[in-house]
């Protein structure tokens, strides 16, 4: 999975580790197509709190007031 992990300083180490399986196992849809797999993983996780950014550097994220 070639996207680099980066994020802020989390809140707590679980929660980095979490979000990090998540763009890993994002990153691994997007190399197999699966685009609404990968769109669906990210759209969950902004309606938890939490967007996701792609950039050639590797996926970041950063935590939002949920929105749903």
């Amino acid at each position: 999975m070639a996207d680099a992990l980066q994020a802020k300083p989390p809140r707590d180490e679980n929660e980095s580790q979490l979000l990090d399986l998540f763009i890993e196992l994002r990153a691994g849809l997007r190399g197999a197509q699966q685009w609404a797999l990968a769109d669906q993983v990210r759209s969950r996780l902004l309606t938890l709190g939490y967007e996701l950014r792609d950039a050639p550097q590797g996926t970041t994220w950063e935590k939002k007031a949920p929105s749903g």
